[in-house]
């Protein structure tokens, strides 16, 4: 590593300029030939298997070297930030500024760093919200329990074709809906799941409540990366969301008569409260150490790689990681939002 050039900007990202000398950036040719090699098919040769040579004529040397900047740039960036001790979140803007064969390799790395958040009363403030949403024990009439089971049978009826008369709740059809022994306990099983529903969406409108009041009194700068890529997550789940539903997003944003990138202006907002309320979820974790222990994740991640095939281009080390990551943060933040609630329900 040559000079190095770290700049602090005002939108709470740093940006990193140096180089990567050329005898360290060389010593990751090796393993970019094995990889391209894996993934370059030239007929008569198996994928790996295919001679330096050849495999040189198909893909490039330029394709080599961007191969070999990634390598070297990813083994890098960890010391870059302990040597320069700084707080990244997120994941950084890479772009390499100098790449020739015999030359030292340029980089210019923007990253978001943690901002100085400086925490409203957030006990307080949590004791102040639930106080006005208070969790009551929920209530299911048996109204409620038969219209939605009158629903059901409704629903089975159609499904079953146009000339399919609806049925009446016997012991045997309710038999037939799931491990029930009778009507009457699949009245009382449906009553009690409502009952859990209600229960739950009490809760989800406290926790909104909650996090809503401590981004208002919580006031601090957003790196712009930091939104983009709640932003990223919001357009994903939105076309996934899409699709589940059998509409192409291509198709909807012509029936809506917007592109993409307006509904996405449309988002960013939302974005960036997101963001808002991760960052202010961190450093309650932080000021009151709040973290799930190594056993907890580890027993979650198992639990989602039990029937998992890896995705093509990633590895299962790979995907392990983004899982330990995405669990880490689902169960910290569980265990904030579950002490500010007791916080709140403190005498």
């Amino acid at each position: 590593m040559t000079d190095t050039k770290v700049t602090k900007n005002d939108d709470s990202t740093v940006t990193i300029e140096g180089e990567i000398a050329a005898e360290h950036l060389e010593k990751h040719r090796p393993a970019a030939l094995r990889k391209l090699g894996q993934e370059v098919s030239i007929d008569g040769f198996r994928k790996g298997h295919v001679p330096e040579d050849m495999l040189m004529k198909h893909v490039g040397e330029y394709a080599v070297l961007e191969e070999m900047a990634n390598r070297a740039l990813s083994e890098q960036y960890p010391s870059l930030l302990i040597e320069n001790k700084i707080d990244a979140i997120g994941r950084p803007d890479v772009s390499v500024t100098k790449l020739a064969a015999g030359n030292p390799l340029g980089f210019k790395i923007t990253t978001a760093v943690t901002p100085k958040i400086d925490l409203a009363d957030y006990k307080s403030i949590a004791k102040e919200v639930a106080a006005k949403n208070p969790i009551l024990e929920a209530t299911v009439d048996d109204a409620e329990v038969t219209t939605f089971i009158d629903d059901l049978l409704t629903q089975r009826a159609k499904a079953a074709g146009p000339d399919a008369p609806k049925e009446e709740l016997t012991d045997e059809i309710a038999k037939s809906f799931g491990p029930f022994e009778s009507a009457d306990a699949m009245h009382e099983k449906v009553k009690e799941g409502m009952s859990l529903d209600k229960k739950r969406e009490a809760q989800e409108k406290r926790r909104l409540a909650i996090l809503e009041a401590l981004v208002e009194k919580t006031p601090f700068p957003v790196p712009a990366i930091i939104i983009d890529a709640e932003l990223g997550k919001l357009m994903m789940q939105f076309k996934m969301d899409l699709e589940r539903m059998g509409v192409k997003p291509a198709e909807y944003f012509t029936k809506l008569g917007k592109t993409e990138e307006q509904l996405a202006a449309d988002m960013r907002p939302d974005a960036e409260k997101r963001a808002r309320i991760q960052l202010i979820l961190n450093e309650v974790a932080l000021t009151e150490q709040i973290f799930p222990s190594k056993a907890e994740i580890e027993k979650e991640v198992e639990h989602i790689f039990e029937n998992h095939e890896p995705h093509d281009g990633h590895s299962e080390a790979d995907e392990r990681e983004r899982a330990t990551i995405y669990i880490t943060t689902v169960l910290t933040n569980e265990k904030v939002l579950r002490f500010l609630e007791g916080s709140s329900s403190e005498a």
